[in-house]
């Protein structure tokens, strides 16, 4: 049996054109939310489990508790899978180098501000030099009492060719290969 044979029913790995059109179709939701409540940024709450069932095995939360604490609020399934631990509570800027942690957060102010998405392929770094690669879109979203929080949905792009029935790497690093500003009804930022 080949590692990656383990994958089957796990952590499958889609083609770009099945990327794109799970990606569009949370977009669609996402928007489908903004018009029926009237908001320029969704309220975390107007997004129920059962909008939330057919992404929530690909999807994070994340609430921006401070300038430096990113803690992840919900981590789904195939997010904990390929970490190899839940992540939920961690913090997402740990770890970040200051020039990251800046970047990260401009990319958050935009989404904020304009409000709009941002499209990604990240890098994921494992023990033992083992990663994968992911695309995602994340959307602004605002907690019951007005905290600012972040909706991404995250989607395996190639097969984590180590990944076995015993492995045990832990993820390490989360590095940013592209992004894109997505347009949700105010525009994208210049």
């Amino acid at each position: 049996m080949a590692n990656s044979d383990f994958l089957v029913g796990t952590m499958v790995s889609l083609h770009y054109s099945q990327i794109d059109d799970r990606i569009e179709a949370f977009r669609d939701k996402y928007l489908e939310l903004l018009r029926l409540h009237d908001e320029r940024i969704l309220s975390r709450h107007n997004m129920t489990m059962r909008d939330a069932a057919p992404f929530a095995a690909d999807m994070a939360i994340i609430e921006l508790a401070g300038d430096d604490q990113w803690l992840i609020r919900l981590s789904g399934t195939n997010h904990c899978r390929r970490a190899n631990r839940d992540r939920t509570g961690e913090n997402v800027l740990a770890g970040r180098s200051a020039a990251e942690r800046i970047r990260r957060k401009q990319v958050v102010e935009h989404l904020f501000a304009k409000p709009c998405a941002v499209k990604a392929v990240w890098k994921e770094r494992f023990d033992g030099e083992m990663s994968a690669t992911t695309a995602s879109i994340t959307f602004p979203a605002l907690g019951r009492t007005g905290e600012k929080m972040l909706i991404a949905y995250e989607l395996l792009v190639d097969e984590i060719e180590w990944v076995g029935p015993d492995h045990t790497s832990q993820l390490n690093a989360v590095d940013l290969i592209e992004s894109r500003f997505v347009d949700i009804g105010s525009g994208v930022p210049d």
